[in-house]
C-alpha cells in the first residue's frame, strides 16, 4: 500500500502559496511547508489539507499525531479528495490511529477508485486477494490490479504478474507474469525487480539468465528491498553468477535480515553457526534463528531446535528443541520429523 501526498500545482486561486509550500516540502524543509499549508487547510484548501494530514501521518517536522492526520484526512476526503481518501482507507486497514475495519478501509477506497485513483484499485484489489472485510476472490483481485496497472501503477502491475505467475484468478502464464513484472520493474519498483529477476534466474516466461537476474536483483538491493537483497546473498552464498564468496553472501544477508527478510535471517544464522562469512559465533546463531522462528521461518524453526538439542549458543534443553521440532513438524519439516 502507499499513503499519497500531492505533488502537482493547482489551478486554485491560492495556487501561489501552495506551490511555495510544495517548494519547502521539496527541499525537506517540513516546519516551513506546514507553516504555509495549515492556513490554507484551515481555509478549505482540500489538498492543504491532506498534506497537512501527512506531515502529522508520517511526523514530518512535528510530532508525529494521529489525531491530527485523521482528522485533517477526513476534512479532505470529505470534499471527495482521492489522495486523502486512499489515506484515510489505509489508517483504517492497518488500525493507525483508529479502530481496524476493512470494511471502512474499503468504503474509502471504492469513493477514490470511482475517481480512478490507482493506488485505491490496487489496494482494493488486495483486499479481495485476501479476503479482508469482504469475501475473498481472486478473479476481482485481478480486474482491480489490471484496473490500476494498465494506468501504470508500478506496485499493481507487480501484483498482476504475481497473479499471473502463481495462476490466481487467471490461467497460470508466465509469459504474462514477466511481462508486468518488466513493467513494475523498469519504473524502479523493488517488488518488481527482485521478481523479475527470480523469473531470469529460474527460465520461467523468459530464457534463463543468471547474469540478467543478477543485474535485477542488484537494481532491488541499492533501494534495500529486502528481497532483492536477500536473492543477491543468496547468489553469493551458492555461487549463482558469481564466484562463491561466504563473506559478500554474508553482507547481504545481514540488510535484508536487519529489515525483517526471515529467510535471510535463516541463512545468516547459518553462517555464524558454521562460520562461513563470519566469525563463528552460536549466540548469534540463536539470535538470527529465533528471529526468523518467530516469523514462522520454517528452516529457522527446525534449526533453533537443533541448537537447544545439542546446547550451541544457548543452554541445552532437550524440552524446548522438541517444543520448535513438533512446530516444524506439524509444518512439514521433513528432518523435524524423525
Amino acid at each position: 500500500f502507499g499513503l499519497l501526498i500531492t505533488t502537482s500545482a493547482s489551478a486554485l486561486p491560492i495556487a501561489e502559496p501552495y506551490q511555495s509550500g510544495q517548494d519547502a516540502f521539496d527541499l525537506k524543509d517540513y516546519k516551513k511547508a506546514l507553516k504555509i499549508w495549515w492556513p490554507l487547510a484551515d481555509k478549505g484548501n482540500r489538498r492543504a489539507q491532506s498534506n497537512v494530514a501527512w506531515l502529522y501521518d508520517k511526523g514530518l517536522g512535528v510530532r508525529e499525531n494521529n489525531d491530527l492526520a485523521l482528522m485533517w484526512y477526513k476534512r479532505s476526503a470529505g470534499q471527495g479528495y482521492s489522495p486523502a481518501q486512499v489515506n484515510l482507507g489505509v489508517m483504517y486497514e492497518d488500525g493507525d490511529g483508529v479502530p481496524q475495519s476493512y470494511e471502512k478501509a474499503l468504503e474509502w477506497y471504492r469513493k477514490a477508485a470511482e475517481q480512478n485513483n490507482w493506488v485505491a484499485e490496487n489496494n482494493i484489489g488486495v483486499l479481495y486477494a485476501h479476503g479482508r472485510g469482504i469475501e475473498q476472490s481472486d478473479e476481482i483481485a485481478v480486474f482491480w490490479y489490471e484496473r490500476a496497472a494498465r494506468r501504470g501503477y508500478s506496485v499493481a502491475q507487480d501484483n498482476l504478474g504475481g497473479m499471473y505467475d502463481g495462476g490466481w484468478g487467471v490461467p497460470k502464464d508466465d509469459v504474462k507474469a514477466v511481462e508486468w513484472y518488466r513493467k513494475a520493474a523498469e519504473q524502479g519498483y523493488g517488488y518488481g525487480q527482485t521478481h523479475l529477476g527470480v523469473m531470469y534466474e529460474a527460465g520461467e516466461g523468459v530464457a534463463k539468465n543468471t547474469e540478467l537476474a543478477l543485474k535485477w536483483y542488484r537494481k532491488a538491493a541499492a533501494q534495500n528491498n529486502p528481497d532483492g537483497l536477500y536473492n543477491l546473498a543468496r547468489m553469493y552464498d551458492y555461487g549463482y553468477g558469481v564466484p562463491k564468496d561466504p563473506a559478500e553472501a554474508a553482507k547481504w544477508y545481514e540488510k535484508a535480515a536487519v529489515l525483517g527478510q526471515a529467510s535471510a535471517q535463516n541463512n545468516l544464522g547459518y553462517l555464524y553457526d558454521v562460520g562461513s562469512g563470519v566469525k563463528l559465533d552460536d549466540v548469534k546463531a540463536v539470535s538470527w534463528f529465533r528471529k526468523a522462528a518467530d516469523q514462522n521461518n520454517l528452516n529457522a524453526q527446525h534449526n533453533l531446535g537443533l541448537m537447544y538439542d545439542y546446547g550451541e549458543g544457548v543452554a541445552e534443553d532437550n524440552g524446548e528443541a522438541a517444543r520448535w521440532y513438533r512446530i516444524a513438524a506439524r509444518r512439514g519439516h521433513s528432518k523435524a520429523q524423525y
